[in-house]
């Protein structure tokens, strides 16, 4: 029988990871727009995208229906060895399929970017070893986050040590296809920990196989949000508009990451509460995650927002002035990926909502592409986002309907947009403190502006615990008050 796992450990060491993978693109994404150019980065940008297709076609929906089915018979090491062989080898089998179309594929398509495109291959190939799954189903969190971990600081060094011009593009694409490469390979040390080799038929197999699809579709479409846009813009636009808006994506994508992670950590944990029909605990927990959600998210976009101007200028150098404006404008897609990200692991996923999650996805992908292609034309990278924007809002706004039905999650939300009046208070604060500083460094002015809002919107929030006894850290604080009383 497996261990009891330990949620706030697994959240402690999730965050500390998602913390990690927030530094290392803070630190590398200045160096690379620099080094490498926006037209470089358009076209890894652009490359990029067509590989993930592939990718995710090899995987299915084996990360989230993996997850799932590992969980559910984690204390069995006979039945848990027995899915895990199952739905291991029909991931085998897809990735060999989509990664020999995908060879094929480029070998037809223009061979502009040919060699780049090669070398993103190593990205479908990666998915043989993708085991990532089974870890997550067994809540061994800890072991993925010391292997990632590691393999986020030998990226960052290598590429500081061998990308150093534009001509080093197919450096920079082979260090990152490579370095997952052997993140994957390294989950295999442990594996004869928790599962047993079993003997398997290709009906067990296959038997995988309409479940995993059922999760593929919605995957399959919230791509459209992730990736189509830098496919549309290498397109439609060109390979420059492709860079800046990878510049700025990669920047939502620290403070989304997180959120992401976190979400991934709970779907076993939910999964679990749904199998034993303890709904006292599920509903108690699905309102902390909420209040957490709010209580982390607000202040990151606010912030991003409100530092946008100084930001990036310092942070990308020149040549990226039209990055202002987008950042602006898709730093609040932030509010809508986290908390449709959060409904799908804790709620339609657990609870087999699968018939309402590919609606809502499938429709909303279908806005997205329409939008795309009617704005990017106009409005180039901006054009994009505000099709994202508009597309993952009202997938959101589904997701919250769909949930009403059953958990109030509507209560949840608007319980907690206190959260979002202190995160304009603070951005607010941010704004006239910077008229009256002047004829300081951007460093300077940046480090004044992140601990200015952070005292004041963490202040707000101990204000606001205290006086309606209760919140978050509220009982941590109260026996830290108890203490100095005495």
């Amino acid at each position: 029988m497996m261990k009891k796992s330990n949620l706030k450990l697994n959240v402690i060491y999730q965050t500390l990871y998602q913390l990690l993978a927030t530094a290392l693109p803070l630190i590398t994404s200045p160096y690379i727009a620099r080094v490498l150019g926006s037209d470089s980065l358009g076209i890894y940008s652009y490359t990029s995208s067509i590989a993930t297709y592939f990718m995710l076609f090899a995987m299915l929906g084996v990360n989230n229906y993996g997850t799932k089915s590992i969980a559910i018979v984690r204390n069995d090491r006979q039945k848990r060895s027995k899915v895990f062989c199952e739905i291991f080898g029909l991931q085998i089998f897809c990735t060999i399929i989509f990664t020999t179309l995908y060879f094929i594929l480029i070998f037809i398509m223009d061979g502009k970017f040919l060699f780049i495109s090669l070398l993103q291959g190593i990205m479908i190939i990666n998915c043989l070893f993708d085991i990532n799954w089974l870890y997550f189903g067994l809540e061994e969190i800890k072991i993925t986050v010391t292997r990632n971990c590691c393999m986020k600081i030998i990226t960052l060094v290598s590429i500081f040590l061998l990308v150093h011009n534009q001509n080093d593009l197919w450096i920079y694409t082979l260090i990152m296809t490579v370095s997952t490469l052997l993140s994957e390979l390294i989950l295999f040390i442990n594996l004869k920990n928790y599962i047993d080799l079993v003997n398997i038929d290709i009906r067990g197999i296959f038997s995988h196989l309409k479940n995993n699809i059922v999760l593929f579709i919605p995957i399959l479409a919230l791509s459209v949000y992730h990736y189509m846009d830098k496919t549309m813009l290498g397109i439609l636009s060109t390979t420059t508009e492709s860079g800046y808006y990878y510049n700025v994506d990669r920047i939502i994508n620290v403070p989304t990451g997180i959120i992401i992670g976190f979400g991934t950590v709970m779907l076993p944990r939910f999964s679990q509460l749904v199998g034993k029909n303890n709904n006292s605990r599920y509903n108690e927990l699905f309102e902390k995650t909420i209040e957490l959600l709010m209580f982390v998210t607000t202040p990151l976009v606010f912030g991003i927002y409100s530092i946008s101007d100084i930001f990036i200028p310092w942070f990308l150098g020149d040549g990226y002035q039209s990055c202002n404006l987008l950042l602006k404008v898709l730093v609040w897609v932030i509010y809508f990926k986290s908390i449709s990200q959060i409904i799908r692991t804790q709620y339609l996923i657990p609870k087999n909502k699968n018939k309402e999650y590919i609606l809502a996805i499938s429709v909303g992908a279908l806005i997205n592409l329409v939008l795309n292609y009617v704005l990017i034309i106009k409005f180039n990278a901006l054009g994009a986002i505000i099709g994202t924007l508009i597309s993952e809002g009202l997938v959101c706004l589904d997701h919250v309907r769909v949930t009403n039905m059953d958990v109030s999650i509507n209560k949840f939300i608007k319980n907690n947009l206190i959260y979002v009046a202190f995160g304009f208070i603070m951005s607010t604060s941010i704004y006239v403190c910077d008229l009256f500083i002047v004829n300081i460094s951007t460093v300077l002015l940046l480090v004044i502006n992140v601990i200015l809002g952070g005292i004041i919107y963490l202040t707000l929030c101990y204000l606001y615990w205290i006086k309606k006894k209760s919140g978050l850290f509220y009982d941590t604080l109260k026996n830290k008050l108890s203490i100095f009383a005495k």
